[in-house]
């Protein structure tokens, strides 16, 4: 006997109160989150949610500062991210290129959305999309089943000045190794076969690498 007002006044008040006090963030998000700040990346959140809800929840869980802009499709006028409008807005608020950014969802819109607006989209299977994820394999440019999969593939690797034996036997190369020369270390790596992404030292007893990145420290 309810009218539609009414109804949807309980479902938001029971929203509220399930996000306020319970919903909690997927497995590895937090630390993938804060090892994303720690890197200086800047983060946005684009979402069909409401402000009301998901504000007081990232508070809670006491992430809502790492995020430097937010966005909701009912802010700009759209039904849902498959436009990929949100997307390029979150964007420009960064004053980050598109094609520099990466987008993370769990919906099939927002997966299509993020090709869209010119950017990389990593699917995190969620069941309630489990339906759709044959579908978003085929948009995604990755697919992982939790947050946890993307922090235990990083390395960093740190070549230092010395290294016992053929350095070539030493280091097995990954895929998304961040790769540090500390001083002369820079030259080792070389002499493996990989290419140093920050050089960092007083160079007292090597000169700088001639390009890529360089720290110098006393």
């Amino acid at each position: 006997p309810e009218s539609i007002e009414e109804i949807c006044a309980e479902w938001m008040a029971m929203a509220k109160d399930e996000y306020a006090h319970h919903v909690q963030l997927k497995p590895g998000a937090r630390e993938y989150l804060a090892l994303l700040s720690q890197c200086g990346i800047k983060m946005a959140i684009a979402t069909s949610n409401a402000r009301v809800l998901f504000e007081p929840c990232l508070a809670r869980l006491g992430i809502l500062d790492l995020f430097s802009a937010s966005l909701t499709t009912d802010e700009i006028g759209e039904r849902d991210k498959s436009s990929g409008t949100i997307f390029r807005m979150a964007a420009d608020r960064l004053g980050v290129s598109h094609d520099r950014c990466c987008v993370f969802e769990d919906m099939p819109e927002g997966i299509a959305g993020a090709k869209r607006a010119g950017m990389r989209a990593v699917c995190i299977m969620d069941e309630a999309s489990s339906h759709a994820h044959d579908r978003m394999a085929e948009m995604a440019d990755r697919m992982a089943r939790h947050f946890s999969e993307l922090t235990d593939e990083i390395r960093c690797v740190i070549f230092t000045a010395r290294c016992e034996g053929d350095v070539r036997a030493a280091y097995v190369s990954g895929e998304r190794d961040f790769i540090m020369g500390a001083d002369v270390g820079w030259k080792l790596a070389a002499q493996a076969g990989v290419e140093c992404d920050l050089a960092i030292g007083d160079f007292d007893s090597a000169p700088e690498p001639p390009h890529g990145r360089v720290e110098r420290h006393p």
